[in-house]
């Protein structure tokens, strides 16, 4: 008698995945914003990422956010990519770090009266 495994299961059990590979890119996506203090929030629409620092336009969207999505993109090849709201592409899926800053980055807003830098020239 094997301790191992039980007898009649096959080492690689013919499975359909529980979440799609969009569902796992957004899930790791979200982990990658929330450590950016980005909230967070699953939807059936896509991910809902908002900076609670950042203010919003109205009194509906009372701070910056955005609804990503991830989808296959057709002039990639139909690899998996992450999408804006405005369905503008913003990275391949799998570079959930550079997804992450990007997102992150068009949530901060910048102060619009920042003077600008200066160059010297010698």
């Amino acid at each position: 008698m094997s301790l191992g495994r039980p007898a009649g299961v096959d080492s690689a059990p013919n499975r359909t995945p529980l979440i799609s590979a969009a569902h796992r890119q957004l899930a790791g996506l979200a982990v990658r914003l929330g450590a950016r203090c980005m909230e967070v929030d699953h939807s059936p629409t896509g991910l809902i990422v908002r900076n609670p620092q950042a203010a919003g336009c109205c009194p509906e969207n009372r701070v910056l956010s955005d609804t990503i999505t991830c989808r296959p993109f057709e002039r990639d090849g139909g690899h998996l990519w992450f999408f804006t709201a405005a369905n503008e592409p913003i990275v391949e899926a799998d570079r959930l770090d550079d997804a992450a800053i990007r997102i992150a980055s068009r949530l901060t807003p910048r102060p619009a009266d920042a003077p600008a830098e200066r160059q010297e020239h010698g």
